[in-house]
C-alpha cells in the first residue's frame, strides 16, 4: 500500500472498515486461539527447553538408557529427556 492511498480520505471511510455480509465473524476467535497458541509454542519452547531437560536429575543431568525408544523416552520418569528430544515433544504435543 502506497502512502498516497492512505492519504485519501475515503482510506478510512465507513465502506471499507465494516465487513462485508460474507464475512463469517465466527472464524475470528479460532484464528486468534490458533495464532495464540503458536505463539505460546514458540514462547514455550524458547524459555523452558533447558529447565525441562533437568526435571528428573536436577543440576545433574540422569541419562537415559539408549535402548529407550522414542515413546518409551517421553513418558520415561526416572531419566531426564535429551534436549534434541525436547523439539519432538513440544511437536508432538
Amino acid at each position: 500500500m502506497t502512502a498516497d492511498a492512505i492519504a485519501r480520505p475515503d482510506f478510512f471511510s465507513r465502506d471499507r472498515t465494516i465487513a462485508s455480509p460474507a464475512f463469517n465473524r465466527w472464524l475470528v476467535p479460532p484464528a486468534a486461539l490458533a495464532i495464540h497458541l503458536c505463539i505460546g509454542m514458540a514462547y514455550g519452547f524458547s524459555v523452558f527447553w533447558l529447565p525441562l531437560s533437568r526435571v528428573v536429575g536436577g543440576a545433574q543431568p540422569k541419562e537415559c538408557p539408549e535402548t529407550l525408544g522414542l515413546f518409551a523416552t517421553l513418558v520415561a520418569t526416572d531419566c531426564d529427556w535429551k534436549i534434541s528430544w525436547l523439539g519432538w515433544t513440544f511437536t508432538l504435543f
